[in-house]
């Protein structure tokens, strides 16, 4: 099994910018497991509660976790990634696993 990271400077609040930065280092990643970092997509940082709710995300049916399993199936690997989830009014700093038969766990 070749496993792997990706660590890199996400912007803050440009979440397609860094799911672009993402895609593009794991298509030419050969690993059968990658680590994101904390935050990956959305950057980190946030300084106001507002902040946290425009930037967390349904799981698994937000951007961030769809994108990753698109890439996931695509190039047949499991990635771990960590992002703000927002479950009705709560809010959580958790981690979505993604494989190549799609959403595994949070």
């Amino acid at each position: 099994m070749q496993v792997g990271f990706f660590q890199f400077a996400p912007r803050f609040g440009e979440v397609s910018h860094n799911l672009d930065t993402i895609v593009e280092a794991l298509d030419r990643a050969d690993a059968d497991l990658i680590v994101l970092p904390e935050f990956c997509a959305s950057g980190y940082q946030f300084v106001s509660q507002h902040e946290v709710m425009t930037l967390s995300e349904s799981v698994p049916n937000g951007p961030t976790t769809q994108r990753l399993i698109d890439l996931a199936k695509r190039r047949r690997m499991t990635i771990v990634a960590g992002l703000p989830e927002r479950a009705g009014d709560a809010c959580y700093n958790s981690a979505v696993v993604v494989g190549p038969s799609g959403f595994i766990g949070c």
